[in-house]
């Protein structure tokens, strides 16, 4: 869906069917209430097209008329300054390539600026905060990493990883696409998997994923393929006789990886909502700032400092 096309939908009255049956139910909430104002929308996923028309489908379940603004890490449309429901987006179609500083593809979940993931299994859905990680590591001794990282390089070039890896996968964009990096970042994770904490497996799962091609926007066929590939190496990688050995020689240096992981997410973030924010004052301050604050208060799907 094209994020442009969704937003001129905001000011329509119309709902489907089902959105009038669900607001009959829900419509005299609290949350109504809430949506049927104006208000800012941080999105927490890039707007590439799919989650903004999820969240539109959702708020229109409790009001039939949206006076919503868009805020972004990246928004799919050219000329996001002038589009009147976008508050700001940091980029956009027209400059694609300021998306790529911080490493990440575009269109990616972006775990870092989020702030948080989720622990979900048949008994729990549990939000587990970046910040939490980060201040519990706060206090420690920083053993030196760069040693054991040289070592795992070195087992994954000596044992052939990454042409098993490329021999694992059947599309050739795909085969052209894998580095000795998403090697490295596999390897990791399973060293973590085999360790046992599955909220900070699942961290560095988040955090690969930012780097695709699995959320990326291309044909699902290169998705399914690189999830392929990566297990047929995970499991070639746990059975490796050094599997063992690499597993005692990263225990000890888990609390040190994590905690610099965590450090530099804070730091993405801190920097994103910092910018976030110098851009809806430089945008809306000539246009008396304090009654668009009035009138567009922050409606954020993640915890963070107040706009």
């Amino acid at each position: 869906a094209n994020p442009a096309d969704l937003l001129s939908t905001l000011s329509s009255s119309h709902q489907t069917p089902f959105q009038k049956a669900i607001s009959i139910v829900i419509g005299q909430t609290r949350l109504a209430e809430i949506l049927s104002q104006p208000f800012i929308f941080f999105d927490e996923y890039v707007d590439s097209g799919t989650t903004l028309r999820n969240a539109i489908t959702f708020f229109k379940c409790y009001t039939p008329s949206v006076h919503m603004k868009l805020a972004s890490y990246y928004v799919n449309v050219h000329n996001s300054e002038s589009h009147e429901n976008i508050a700001v987006a940091l980029a956009d179609a027209a400059n694609q390539w300021k998306c790529h500083k911080l490493g990440a593809y575009p269109f990616e979940n972006r775990v870092d600026l989020i702030g948080h993931f989720y622990r979900i299994t048949d008994e729990e859905y549990v939000r587990i905060r970046v910040r939490d990680i980060a201040a519990a590591l706060a206090n420690i001794e920083v053993l030196p990493t760069d040693p054991f990282f040289a070592v795992l390089s070195a087992i994954s070039r000596r044992n052939n990883l990454l042409p098993y890896l490329r021999e694992s996968l059947t599309l050739r964009a795909v085969r052209d696409y894998v580095q000795e990096q998403h090697v490295l970042r596999l390897c990791l994770w399973q060293l973590e998997v085999a360790v046992g904490n599955r909220d900070l497996a699942e961290l560095l799962f988040q955090a690969y994923d930012m780097y695709g091609p699995s959320w990326s926007p291309m044909p699902t066929d290169y998705h399914f393929d690189f999830y392929s590939g990566c297990n047929a190496l995970a499991q070639h990688f746990q059975q490796l006789p050094v599997f063992n050995t690499l597993t005692n020689a990263y225990r000890p240096l888990r609390p040190s990886i994590f905690k610099a992981i965590a450090d530099i997410f804070q730091a993405r973030r801190k920097a994103w909502i910092a910018e976030t924010k110098a851009k809806l004052e430089e945008r809306y301050a000539a246009n008396n700032n304090e009654a668009f604050r009035i009138r567009y208060p922050v409606l954020s799907t993640f915890p963070g400092p107040s706009l």
